[in-house]
């Protein structure tokens, strides 16, 4: 089978996680335990998957500390 996933997860900008590390625990709670910081490329290795193709970006009119995206397809490895 194939997983798509799109996620929001950990900045690559320092400022940025900085933020998301701050924001995280209030986030979690507000949230029902969604997370800002994840690093979702390695979660996926983690769980066995393959990530067969993977993009990145903030989406617009999002703020940054929420809006850094992974969208792709993954396999079982």
């Amino acid at each position: 089978g194939e997983l798509i996933f799109c996620e929001h997860g950990r900045a690559p900008d320092a400022g940025v996680r900085k933020w998301q590390d701050r924001i995280n625990p209030l986030w979690r709670k507000l949230f029902g335990g969604c997370n800002l910081n994840r690093e979702i490329p390695q979660l996926l290795s983690q769980g066995g998957f393959l990530v067969a193709d993977m993009e990145t970006r903030y989406i617009p009119s999002t703020p940054r500390f929420a809006g850094f995206n992974y969208w792709g397809s993954a396999r079982l490895a």
